[in-house]
């Protein structure tokens, strides 16, 4: 295993106060495979060829001000793994992983192991926030079917269907609240597909019809590949995605801010999109974008405030060295936050492809104060973050402040640390309060 590299770092300084967040990047010894949603813990898949008696890692670290990644990262193997074991999702909480030995597939977790099947007939799509549900899509005779099952029940699974007229259907994603699946309802060899979405709750033994998603051009091929944590904001493609010299637009849908198209920041070139996965609320959105003629993949970064940019570009803009000419390659996932993004290299010079972990300071996205909509609505209950602060966010910081601690919209109020640097750390405290009203007086323009 390669040693970990560490990129250099750029401090930007929020106005008025002294709080700080390095721009960096590291370097990872393979593809990452997910992200925790407090964006601590990375999930990297170790190719077999490379470290035959290694399973997945997890690579911890905490981006922390003045503090180089390199000195917080810790390598922690999951659970004892036969070798060969291969990395395949992670729930939000890092609690459990799907993992892939030969054709067999299960879910681990410390101290146990539940079989999900082989993977030459079952695809797993994702994990809900702790683990308990799996959701993906099994093959019946040549035609994938998506199905939700809850981890260790005895039940049957729920059945996602197809759109009526439709012969399959592929799960992509599920929400961390377990409640939405997204992925395709297809006609079958391709000759249609459209982007759905499954809504919850996953009865077993039940069968789900699926909604196409809102917003999309009718009779256009598209699919939904991503879907935020809280389930507020889908993702993905719209177009043939058939490889390079076809046009592939990536889309988000979101229920307050409705569609919005991602064209290819590919300059006068074409070039095709996708986006793949959204933080909570749908305030940052990743993806690839694909530039012709040369077909190199490109990390993107999509904010309310922004709109898209290369991830190199964002992070030269805020402070950071030039990473043009790194092999950022695709990103695969995004933090709860919006501020630590895991991808992998796609090198063209057929070099093993190997995996990177981004952060990009707060304020690129917008104002650390920026937790709601005009109506005060956050990404918990129908809204988000809209690249402005104004009183809705002062209502919403306030009411989920003042939240119990076990509920989950709570966290619409983790704006910082106990240090009150802008960076969510899974707690509510007076670092957030003193943030909070810091960052109230600068606006996100």
């Amino acid at each position: 295993m390669s040693p970990t590299r560490v990129f250099p770092l750029a401090v930007l300084m929020l106005a008025g106060s002294a709080m700080a967040q390095p721009a960096a990047m590291l370097a990872l010894p393979e593809p990452a495979v997910a992200l925790s949603i407090d964006g601590e813990l990375t999930l990297v898949s170790l190719a077999t060829a490379q470290a035959p008696d290694s399973g997945p890692l997890g690579l911890r670290f905490r981006w922390g001000r003045g503090q180089a990644p390199a000195d917080a990262a810790k390598v922690a193997e999951f659970p004892a793994l036969v070798p060969g074991t291969r990395g395949v999702a992670m729930s939000d909480d890092a609690t459990a992983i799907v993992v892939r030995v030969g054709t067999s597939i299960s879910l681990s977790r410390p101290g146990s192991s539940l079989p999900l099947g082989s993977s030459l007939t079952t695809d797993i799509a994702g994990l809900n926030a702790d683990g308990s549900i799996i959701a993906g899509s099994t093959d019946q005779s040549g035609e994938p079917r998506g199905f939700v099952r809850a981890a260790g029940a005895s039940l049957g699974p729920t059945a996602l269907l197809p759109l009526a007229g439709d012969d399959e259907s592929l799960v992509n994603a599920i929400s961390g609240d377990g409640l939405v699946c997204v992925g395709v309802s297809d006609t079958g060899p391709r000759n249609r597909a459209a982007a759905v979405s499954w809504l919850g709750p996953f009865v077993p033994g039940m069968s789900i019809v699926p909604s196409v998603v809102p917003g999309l051009q009718p009779g256009v091929d598209s699919e939904a590949l991503g879907v935020s944590p809280d389930g507020s904001t889908i993702v993905g493609r719209i177009g043939v995605d058939a490889g390079p010299g076809t046009q592939t637009t990536a889309f988000i849908w979101n229920a307050s801010a409705g569609t919005t198209l991602i064209t290819t920041p590919c300059g006068g070139s074409a070039g095709r999109a996708i986006a793949v996965d959204a933080s909570l609320g749908g305030r940052v959105v990743v993806g690839t974008a694909w530039c012709s003629p040369t077909g190199q993949a490109q990390a993107l970064v999509w904010t309310r405030r922004t709109g898209a940019l290369p991830l190199a570009q964002m992070l030269a803009n805020g402070g950071g060295p030039n990473f043009a000419n790194e092999d950022l390659g695709e990103a695969v996932a995004v933090s709860g936050d919006g501020l630590t993004i895991a991808g992998r290299t796609t090198s063209t010079l057929g070099g093993p492809a190997q995996g990177w972990v981004a952060h990009i300071p707060r304020l690129l996205t917008c104002s650390p104060a920026d937790v709601a909509d005009t109506d005060g609505l956050t990404g918990f209950d129908g809204g988000g973050p809209d690249g402005s602060v104004d009183n809705g966010d002062f209502q919403a910081f306030f009411s989920a402040f003042f939240l119990p601690d076990d509920a989950m919209a709570r966290l619409a109020a983790d704006v910082a640390n106990t240090d009150s640097d802008p960076t969510p750390d899974g707690s509510i405290d007076n670092g957030d309060f003193q943030a909070f009203f810091v960052a109230f007086f600068s606006p996100c323009d």
